[in-house]
């Protein structure tokens, strides 16, 4: 049974990875040889030969990638969001505050712009900020991995080093914030939120970022199609891909090894990226 890891140049790292424990070909273009079964790592690069099975289409990673349409997609299947609003400046009525300025193409936070009045969202309008997506006061973040319709690992986001660079609107690694495996029976809420999440995009797997906001109400802030793995996560992916493809046995020794280097690297053992 032949298969093929697609991913792209952002995926790269992790979608090596899983291709090398799992002992399949991959790369950023498709096969040059027609292969049963093709998965979609984050990459929506077109392939020459069709596969019989595609695990992820290209139609629902580019929606889910188009963030402002994914939004709009969840909120349309009864899936609460965040609001979002046009940044046009010809809809500035309808704008509220505190928001964030964002790109409809973006990853890690890193375009993330706060706006507390209109002022704000015009100047980062004029900087290529494309729509603006209501601020929630965050008590807790999560991220759930789905595959297969079940929630297979749930990571919190928590503050932990590089304090001094702490914002309250950024949670990512820049700002100190990393994520930590929690027992995924103990939040069914959450894991069952990031299901509903990952089915509506008709996606076999993905990693749904949710807030729990200060009022205690879950929100659904995207659906990444490419998460960055650490070791703990190849495990979860790599053994559902092996059932999945019916593959014997996988390169567990692959994983150890990586678990070994990024405790080194980081001197602790932390999650997703």
């Amino acid at each position: 049974m032949s298969s093929y890891l697609l991913y792209s140049n952002t995926t790269s790292t992790t979608g090596k990875n899983l291709a090398t424990i799992l002992n399949i070909p991959s790369g950023t273009v498709g096969p040059t040889k027609p292969v049963e079964h093709l998965i979609r790592w984050g990459s929506v690069a077109k392939v020459k030969h069709k596969p019989k099975k595609i695990y992820n289409s290209r139609n629902a990673i580019v929606l889910s990638s188009n963030k402002l349409k994914a939004l709009t997609h969840l909120q349309r299947n009864n899936i609460r969001t965040p609001a979002v609003y046009s940044i046009d400046p010809t809809f500035a009525p309808s704008w509220k505050f505190p928001s964030l300025a964002r790109t409809i193409n973006h990853s890690r936070g890193r375009d993330i712009v706060l706006c507390l009045q209109a002022a704000d969202a015009l100047k980062a309008y004029d900087n290529g900020s494309e729509y603006l997506i209501e601020y929630i006061p965050v008590q807790k973040e999560y991220r759930v991995h789905v595959f297969s319709g079940a929630s297979i690992k749930i990571s919190e986001k928590i503050l932990r080093g590089n304090e001094d660079m702490y914002k309250p609107w950024i949670r990512n690694h820049e700002t100190g914030h990393v994520f930590i495996s929690k027992n995924v029976e103990k939040y069914p809420a959450v894991a069952s939120a990031g299901v509903k999440a990952v089915n509506s995009f008709d996606l076999l797997f993905g990693a749904v970022d949710i807030v729990l906001s200060d009022t205690g109400v879950l929100f659904v802030l995207e659906v990444n199609t490419g998460p960055g793995l650490v070791a703990s996560g190849l495990r979860k992916y790599s053994l559902q891909f092996a059932k999945l493809l019916n593959l014997e046995k996988i390169n567990t020794k692959i994983i150890d090894e990586i678990s070994q280097r990024e405790t080194l690297e980081q001197g602790q053992e932390l999650d997703d990226f």
